[in-house]
């Protein structure tokens, strides 16, 4: 999955001069929220993804400081709106002066990204790990269906562009479900009480969890462990995460139960309980039928090309895409002849490649093909 590697160089237009690309300016100002007490890095992740969804600008958990807040120079209104809701939900916040963001092209990536995300929320893809957006909402039932997906690397490249590492792929999922590992007799018994124990001996089925995708097990380990349950235990609340999903994630899903999950790596392996629709079987993300994952993949690469020259760069700007170039091609791994036959290769970093509407054009050289 996401094997290939799409390069594509973009420059910021002025907003006076779509056709005079111009890095604009980035400034920058630092949140202290700590006072008087921590705050924890859930509740700080939410605050963050909200200010920037809501704003239009960049708001990132970065130490020293508990956050910063980063945004382009024609942006100082929404940064003072960002302020104030800070200022309102923590009184003894404490933010910096508006101050120039010495080139860092790390935490410009980051902004940049960040931006990306609320744009792609916005037009209704999800977004799954910190990278992968899925045009698919998740909460309607699209169990094996085959759905577009890119995975995106945002970087700061040579004279003031941006560069957006693309892995086009397409996949289907399907969720881990009581009723693949629990007899009928368990089933009627759910259906009566808010819990169930299996009665399979050291039971372990793979799953993989959402947004996340972090592997783990669904366990049940001599019968003594509840593995599904319709109310969470009264220690548990999953308020919260789910609060985090919809900000950052654009999950907001509907669910029948919750699973008790335990995480193969991580800090943390611990049992916790999902929502048993962000809980998938095995690995989660397998890969679209052959039939039909070349023109999804191409698909998934086309709309995100258009989603970048429509973006509201920063609320503020346009994109120029300037150029698109294939990274990397395995001659270990079967081509993908069929779709690199209609494809043709423009690499003049002069040209304002646009054509992409006919033919998915403007991807890869002869010779070069996508790969399984």
């Amino acid at each position: 999955m996401f094997r290939n590697k799409v390069l594509i160089r973009a420059a910021a237009a002025d907003s006076d001069s779509s056709s005079s690309p111009a890095l604009p300016p980035f400034r920058l100002r630092q949140l202290s929220l700590s006072a008087p007490a921590p705050i924890p890095a859930l509740d700080l992740e939410i605050l963050c993804c909200r200010l920037s969804r809501r704003h239009r600008v960049a708001c990132l958990p970065q130490p020293p400081a508990d956050a910063l807040l980063v945004f382009q120079g024609c942006q100082s209104r929404e940064a003072a709106e960002a302020v104030s809701e800070i200022a309102a939900a923590f009184p003894g916040a404490s933010v910096g002066e508006e101050e120039a963001l010495e080139c860092s092209g790390e935490l410009i990536a980051k902004a940049v990204g960040c931006d990306l995300r609320s744009m792609m929320l916005e037009h209704g893809w999800r977004c799954l790990g910190e990278s992968i957006y899925v045009d698919s909402k998740f909460d309607q039932n699209q169990e094996r269906t085959d759905l577009c997906a890119v995975k995106v690397e945002v970087r700061l490249g040579t004279n003031d562009d941006f560069e957006f590492v693309v892995s086009p792929d397409a996949f289907r999922y399907t969720t881990h479900k009581i009723s693949d590992v629990a007899s009928s007799n368990m089933m009627e018994t759910f259906q009566h009480n808010n819990e169930v124990v299996l009665d399979i001996f050291n039971i372990r089925t793979a799953c993989t969890t959402l947004p996340a995708l972090q592997e783990g097990h669904v366990i049940d380990l001599f019968s003594s462990f509840v593995g599904y349950r319709k109310m969470l235990p009264s220690e548990c609340c999953l308020d919260k995460f789910m609060e985090l999903c919809l900000f950052k994630h654009g999950l907001d899903t509907n669910y029948d139960y919750h699973v008790a999950v335990k995480l193969t790596y991580g800090a943390s392996l611990e049992t916790k309980w999902w929502p048993s629709s962000l809980v998938l079987q095995g690995p989660g993300l397998q890969p679209a039928l052959k039939s039909v994952r070349v023109s999804k993949a191409m698909s998934a690469l086309q709309s995100f090309v258009e989603l970048l020259k429509a973006w509201s760069f920063f609320g503020h700007n346009k994109l120029i895409i300037k150029e698109q170039v294939l990274l990397n091609c395995s001659s270990t791994l079967p081509a993908w002849d069929k779709a690199a036959s209609n494809l043709t290769f423009h690499s003049s970093k002069n040209d304002n490649i646009e054509d992409l509407d006919s033919g998915h054009s403007n991807i890869m050289s002869k010779g070069q093909s996508f790969i399984l």
